[in-house]
């Protein structure tokens, strides 16, 4: 079930040069993948550009040219393969709150086909957990949130392989060291290639 309402920061009017540099129809193209009924919690949903121009009323060509200025300037990301569009720093507006939130935000990750995105979302969603981790109040509820956290990443590990992998990491250890901390790593197995 699609949430009745999505948040926008206001800052993105005023703020963000990604936003303002964009054409008047990519905003709204961009306002739409925000808050269109195929968006999810997460950020990260499968949208097949068709769905975009018959739900703006433009053509194809307009929807395909809109994705393109918007992934552009890195307001998006984009798997052209599965349709997934991925909503870049979504989990700075939509923090992760406690550790229900993101258990349930992990399980929606390894629901989605396979794809890069699935790590960028999946280490999203862990640094804002980590964020927020001192707030929260059941012991019980944390460890099993960060338990179904090693089991995605395990899952993800296995379908992507090293490399992508191993460039997700490095990634998070540049952008992410402030909010993990020197105490917390993340020891990966090695991949299983029989579940390949």
């Amino acid at each position: 079930m699609t949430p009745e309402f999505r948040k926008v920061g206001p800052s993105v009017w005023a703020s963000s040069k990604r936003f303002r540099s964009l054409s008047v129809d990519a905003k709204l193209a961009y306002m739409y993948l925000l808050t269109n009924t195929h968006s999810t919690s997460i950020g990260l949903y499968q949208l097949r550009p068709i769905y975009m121009a018959d739900d703006m009323d433009i053509d194809m060509g307009d929807a395909l040219a809109c994705l393109d200025e918007i992934a552009e300037v890195g307001l998006i990301d984009r798997d052209r393969e599965e349709n997934l569009i991925r909503i870049d720093r979504w989990f700075t507006i939509n923090p992760i709150t406690n550790p229900h939130h993101m258990i349930g935000t992990l399980r929606s990750v390894s629901r989605l086909p396979s794809s890069h995105l699935q790590l960028s979302v999946f280490f999203e969603i862990v640094i804002s957990g980590l964020s927020a981790r001192d707030r929260w109040t059941k012991p019980e509820r944390i460890a099993e949130a960060f338990d179904l956290a090693h089991h995605t990443l395990r899952t993800i590990w296995r379908a992507r392989g090293d490399e992508e992998l191993a460039c997700a990491l490095g990634r998070l250890e540049g952008d992410a060291a402030d909010a993990i901390g020197p105490s917390l790593s993340l020891q990966l197995p090695p991949p299983n290639r029989d579940m390949r």
